[in-house]
């Protein structure tokens, strides 16, 4: 009879966990209600102020890890990210590179699963211009939920446990941020590239500008301007061309923008041999094209897809933010006030920016043991299915951002920043 009823517990909270996973990618947020039922005293506690700890801080360009962040005078010109990670060296190499160039980035605070085999500090002695803070878990969580021991062979409880940490890391990091002077900041992993959305940009530059009054007519100049030309995420929202994110004096300013995901896949075209497009032709004797996330993977799935595409995610203007809450926080809506529901449903036809999520090679996706190892969201049957993801191709990603990179930096320099790119053993 015991072990019955040990055996219904465990299952009744198998099918919570489950039942709460569907909720949070249609809602967001439900895990509370997993506390609620089975109890977790420290869970309410409130952890250590982010600002004034001083362990597990590593801050480049300067600054007092023992009392706040460094600033800087580049705030409203640049990005910022939070970035949580787990034995994806092979990807933040390419992440970095990619975001310091796209957004711009010049300020991260990231913080490693303690977990992890692999530290990151590596990649970060290659930038000398971005700002980069790392935290543990005491700048962010409470201690008492810091000394719970981790049951690696209990997946709902790995899973739990990685949301928790997902829900105290963003509001704490988006909090630091904004003392330090800082604005728009991504919430994304570190598979996932927000890229300026050229399937929007070609419907925009396609409408119609005949018979419109002066006013029209400066709007649509402005809407078909050539944004094919190196142009960053920050110019997207500063300039706002197709006026999406100015807002009436009336009227508040945009505070987040959820920005649609499209997932690639793992399918490789044998009859053209994943062909290079002529940038990559003209790069590969520099760089291990195969080895790149954004330039490997070329087909990715319909626009409309949502069962592959997902939930949207967001950037925040963090200066907007008056209160960052625990209770309002989860991966998809960060501040979920500012962050509304409808935008859960934005589509690629409607947004400038999108982010590409990618899953990489089985070694990768393999390497580093998953919160949802084990659950039916990742498996081997689950990355054998994204071999099914073929619906369009897409071959423009190194022109909008390896050349660039090279443009801004150099040869050498690029060659340096991206060594050991998709590797997942460099720097063992």
């Amino acid at each position: 009879v015991i072990g019955l009823a040990i055996l219904a517990s465990c299952t009744y909270q198998y099918i919570i966990v489950h039942v709460l996973l569907r909720m949070e990618q249609n809602h967001g947020g439900a895990l509370d209600a997993y506390h609620q039922q089975f109890g977790s005293k420290s869970i309410q506690e409130k952890g250590n102020d982010a600002q004034s700890s001083s362990n597990g801080e590593v801050v480049k360009n300067g600054g007092d890890p023992k009392h706040q962040l460094p600033l800087r005078n580049d705030n409203n010109t640049t990005f910022s990210a939070c970035l949580l990670v787990m034995d994806d060296n092979h990807f933040l190499i390419e992440w970095l590179a990619y975001h310091y160039v796209t957004l711009p980035l010049r300020y991260l605070i990231i913080t490693v699963d303690p977990r992890s085999k692999t530290r990151p500090n590596f990649i970060f002695e290659r930038y000398d211009d971005i700002t980069i803070v790392e935290w543990n878990d005491t700048n962010f969580l409470p201690q008492s939920w810091i000394n719970r021991p981790i049951m690696e062979d209990d997946a709902t409880h790995k899973f739990v446990r990685h949301r928790e940490r997902q829900r105290h890391f963003y509001p704490a990091c988006m909090e630091a941020l904004r003392d330090a002077g800082r604005s728009w900041t991504t919430i994304i992993d570190s598979d996932e590239y927000v890229r300026i959305n050229r399937h929007y940009i070609h419907e925009q530059q396609q409408q119609p500008t005949g018979g419109k009054n002066d006013t029209d007519a400066n709007i649509d100049a402005d809407r078909n301007h050539d944004l094919q030309q190196p142009a960053t995420v920050i110019d997207i929202i500063q300039q706002d061309p197709y006026h999406l994110y100015h807002t009436n004096n009336n009227e508040q300013p945009t505070k987040c923008i959820m920005m649609p995901r499209l997932r690639y896949g793992n399918y490789e075209n044998k009859t053209n041999g994943n062909k290079l497009s002529p940038c990559e032709q003209q790069m590969k004797s520099k760089f291990p094209i195969h080895n790149f996330q954004t330039l490997r993977w070329k087909y990715h799935a319909n626009l409309h897809d949502r069962k592959w595409n997902r939930n949207p995610k967001s950037i925040i203007n963090v200066q907007r933010i008056t209160e960052f809450s625990r209770q309002e926080t989860d991966a998809h809506r960060p501040v979920r006030s500012a962050c509304p529901q409808r935008g859960l449903y934005v589509q690629n036809k409607d947004s400038p920016l999108v982010v590409q999520h990618y899953i990489g090679t089985w070694e990768q996706y393999s390497f580093r043991k998953d919160a949802r190892d084990g659950m039916k969201q990742r498996n081997a049957g689950r990355f054998e299915e994204h071999q099914l993801i073929r619906a369009m191709y897409d071959d423009t990603m190194c022109d909008g951002w390896l050349s660039e990179l090279v443009r801004l930096r150099g040869i050498d320099h690029a060659q340096y920043l991206l060594e050991g790119v998709g590797d997942v053993h460099f720097g063992d």
